[in-house]
C-alpha cells in the first residue's frame, strides 16, 4: 500500500510538472517550455507566492506579441523588500515578448522587479509600452528587463514606448551584476535615463550598445 502512495505521488507530481507551462522538466537540459502569455504569468505567479526560483530553467519558444505582459512579473509590493526576485534562468532564444504596463498603482514597470545574483536572462528582445498614469514622472521607475539586476543580463534587446518615468534604463533600472552585449533602441527623455542602465556604478556593463 505505501509503495502504490509513493507510485501515485511520483505519477501526480510529473503530471502537474508538465500540467505547468508548456511542458519539460524545469532543468538545464529539459527546460520549461514558454509559449503563451500564461506561461510568463504562471512564472510571475509563482514568484509572489515566494518562489524564487533559483536553478529552474525556462525556455522562450517562440515571440509572444499578439498578447502583452500587463504586471511587471513578481510585482510591485517586492520593492518593499524585494522578496519577489527572479533566481531562474530564462533562455529566450532570440525571441521577443510584448510589454503594455499601463499601471495606477505600480510605481516601477518593466518585464521584472528584480533579478536575484542567480538570475539570468539571455537572447531576450522586450517591445511595446511601459506607462504610468498621471502628468507627473516623480519617483517612477521603469526598464525594458528589470529595475534591478543583481544577475546576468546577456544579449537583450530593448525596443519600448515610454511614458512618465523619472528614472529609465534601456535594459536594467540599477545594475549590481552584469549586463553583457545588450541593445537599447528605446528613445525617451524624461529627467533621468540610461540607455542601458541608469544606476551602474558597481557593475559589469560589457559590450553594450545604446
Amino acid at each position: 500500500m505505501r509503495s502504490f502512495i509513493i507510485t501515485a505521488v511520483c505519477i501526480f507530481t510529473c503530471i502537474y510538472s508538465f500540467a505547468q507551462f508548456g511542458g519539460g522538466t524545469g532543468t538545464e537540459s529539459d527546460p520549461y517550455r514558454l509559449y503563451t502569455i500564461v506561461h510568463l504569468k504562471e512564472i510571475g505567479d509563482s514568484m509572489v507566492n515566494g518562489n524564487h526560483l533559483r536553478n529552474i530553467h525556462f525556455r522562450l519558444m517562440n515571440d509572444i506579441v499578439d498578447d502583452s505582459i500587463t504586471n511587471t512579473l513578481g510585482g510591485y509590493w517586492a520593492s518593499h523588500g524585494g522578496q519577489n526576485g527572479f533566481g531562474g534562468s530564462l533562455h529566450g532564444g532570440g525571441h521577443t515578448v510584448a510589454l503594455s504596463i499601463e499601471a495606477d498603482n505600480e510605481r516601477d514597470v518593466a518585464l521584472f522587479y528584480k533579478i536575484d545574483s542567480t538570475g539570468y536572462v539571455d537572447s531576450l528582445s522586450v517591445v511595446g509600452k511601459l506607462f504610468t498614469s498621471g502628468s507627473s514622472s516623480f519617483g517612477r521607475s521603469g526598464a525594458g528587463i528589470c529595475i534591478i539586476n543583481y544577475g546576468t543580463i546577456c544579449r537583450g534587446v530593448s525596443k519600448l514606448q515610454v511614458g512618465y518615468i523619472e528614472f529609465f534604463g534601456g535594459i536594467a533600472g540599477r545594475n549590481l551584476g552584469n549586463i553583457i552585449s545588450c541593445t537599447n533602441y528605446t528613445n525617451t527623455s524624461y529627467s533621468s535615463v540610461g540607455g542601458i542602465c541608469f544606476d551602474g556604478s558597481s557593475s559589469n556593463i560589457i559590450d553594450c550598445v545604446n
